[in-house]
């Protein structure tokens, strides 16, 4: 069976009359097109009823909870327009709660029956009595009387039977006390009827009140569904407002997320770009060590087989023998000998004694003996050089004038027995092949000056031999 009522139309956002069939809501009586999603009315029973969007109703949470499940697919904005509202205009059941222009205002119904009662109450008129207006007063006044005249007609027959039927003034007073009897009477009802009308006027006053209070109570009920529906249009308003808070939210960390992942695809890239070039470094650097040991190496080799020529080549100058010269540089002879025929000066065999030299012998020996004369090997070397020979005869008198130097105990600078220019040069050599630093090579030598290792010449001498 169809039942009429009006409900609030979601899609045209006004009050429409529909019909509720089997519980659901339909535009017409023959139930064959249904309201549309969101629509809403009153059953009168449980109150506010929701249209959802397969066409059957729920209450407020079950529609609540099915918008929410849809947001993701936009089902939120056919169910509730962000601008939907509950509106309520009062008078009785509300015969509206729908959604739509703000938040809903509360125009109550009973305004107009309140105002009349209380104006009842307030300015009504306050209780008098006249009996002469009495119904009551006057059902009991025909009935006195009735009853006033027939005493007095008894009491006038009675007179007269005695009297053998002749009037007299005394029956007459006679009769006239009955009927006053009976008027009497009626006056003394009068106070009783006063009385009963004063509690008509009170139960009148209480109807009033009690009217009053029952019309209160309906407009309060009425109220209270439209708090509800207020607490419902916040509830909507919160809801939806969380809901794109959120929606913002996860729209943000995906962006952020997103960035992340590309700016992590960025370090990767350069992270492995890095890497290769780093190990193409490192690969780059090995082989550029290894060249340079082993260039530090021939180096080493050279300068020591050098060292050695230098110093057999001034022994041999000075006409020692091989197996002398082997002896003091610490070489086989075949070594020496082949010194030797590197410049095509003969050595002479042991047991010959030395030979008494030449005029090169003592052009070297007087030579070194005016380096030795300046007594510092800085003025030594300095006057080495300005003699302009070749750099390898250079490099044979200094080593013969550090020879000379080294046997001589008188010199002060040499009278250290910590003084060890080999032990220095063999120390620098292996620091740089460990991969020290300059500035580490530079503070070597500053100390080895210090404690009288080597002397400040041969740390220059150093230096200069390292490119520093």
């Amino acid at each position: 069976m169809a039942k009429p009522v009006q409900y609030w139309d979601n899609k045209t956002q006004s009050t429409q009359d529909g019909y509720v069939i089997d519980g659901n809501l339909y535009t017409d009586e023959a139930g064959t097109q249904g309201a549309s999603a969101g629509s809403q009315y009153n059953d009168g029973v449980t109150g506010q009823r929701y249209v959802m969007p397969d066409g059957t109703t729920a209450d407020g949470e079950t529609y609540r909870s099915s918008a929410s499940q849809h947001v993701g697919n936009n089902i939120l904005a056919d169910l509730i327009a962000p601008s939907d509202t509950p509106s309520y205009s009062g008078g009785g059941m509300p015969s509206v709660a729908g959604y739509g222009g703000g938040k809903p205002s509360y125009n109550s119904g009973y305004d107009d029956e309140l105002s009349a009662l209380l104006d009842q109450i307030l300015n009504g008129e306050d209780f008098s009595y006249n009996y002469e207006t009495d119904p009551l007063y006057h059902q009991y006044k025909e009935s006195y009387t009735r009853e006033g005249e027939r005493s007095m007609q008894d009491t006038l027959g009675q007179v007269s039977a005695r009297t053998g039927g002749l009037a007299s003034s005394y029956a007459g007073s006679v009769g006239q006390q009955a009927y006053n009897y009976y008027m009497q009477q009626l006056n003394d009802k009068i106070p009783e009827l006063e009385q009963r009308a004063y509690g008509r006027y009170r139960d009148d006053q209480t109807d009033l009140y009690n009217k009053m209070g029952l019309v209160q109570n309906l407009d309060n009920t009425a109220y209270g569904r439209h708090r509800d529906n207020v607490s419902d249009f916040y509830y909507d308003q919160n809801r939806s407002d969380k809901l794109s808070q959120q929606a913002l939210e996860n729209q943000r960390w995906d962006m952020q997320w997103q960035s992340q992942q590309s700016q992590q695809a960025l370090e990767n890239g350069w992270y492995e770009r890095s890497y290769s070039d780093s190990r193409s470094d490192y690969a780059d650097s090995r082989s550029d060590y290894a060249d340079s040991q082993a260039q530090q190496a021939l180096e080493n080799g050279r300068y020591e087989d050098e060292t050695a020529f230098n110093r057999a080549y001034a022994l041999i100058q000075m006409g020692f023998s091989t197996e002398e010269i082997a002896s003091a540089l610490g070489i086989p002879p075949e070594q020496v000998q082949a010194y030797a025929n590197r410049v095509n000066n003969p050595v002479r065999s042991s047991g010959g004694g030395r030979s008494g030299g030449g005029s090169s012998n003592n052009e070297t020996t007087g030579i070194v003996d005016k380096m030795l004369s300046l007594g510092d090997d800085t003025a030594a070397y300095e006057y080495l050089v300005g003699l302009g020979y070749t750099n390898s005869i250079t490099q044979n008198l200094w080593a013969m004038y550090q020879d000379k130097m080294d046997s001589m105990s008188s010199v002060p600078w040499r009278q250290s027995a910590a003084h060890d220019y080999d032990k220095a040069w063999t120390e620098i050599t292996q620091k740089i092949m460990a991969g020290v630093s300059a500035e580490s090579i530079g503070a070597y030598l500053d100390n080895a000056v210090a404690s009288g290792l080597i002397t400040a010449s041969e740390a220059e001498k150093i230096a200069d031999k390292l490119g520093f």
